[in-house]
């Protein structure tokens, strides 16, 4: 496979949602609280969200990816562009591998 038909993609990552307020707030509310209580669960929370755009350029790549097919895609009406995301999150319990 040469490197032009490699797949593109986009990772971000965060500590929590909300940036680093977000973090400082359930550190706050929910870590702090934890420790000083003694019961915290151990368990990690992890999120996923997965952000799909299909277009006529994704429809008509039979025919390869090329510049020229950007131009085929529209923001309105039929044939448009249709984006959905898709999240969801997972609790691995503590003293699992």
């Amino acid at each position: 496979m040469s490197d032009d038909t490699l797949p593109e993609g986009r990772v971000s990552y965060s500590i929590f949602d909300g940036g680093k307020m977000g973090a400082l707030k359930k550190l706050i509310g929910t870590d702090i609280p934890a420790i000083a209580t003694g019961d915290p669960d151990g368990s990690v929370v992890v999120q996923y969200t997965l952000d799909n755009h299909t277009s006529n350029e994704s429809f008509l790549h039979f025919v390869g990816y090329y510049d020229w097919l950007k131009k085929t895609n529209r923001e309105e009406g039929p044939f448009s562009t249709v984006s959905q995301t898709i999240t969801w999150t997972e609790r691995i319990p503590a003293g699992t591998k």
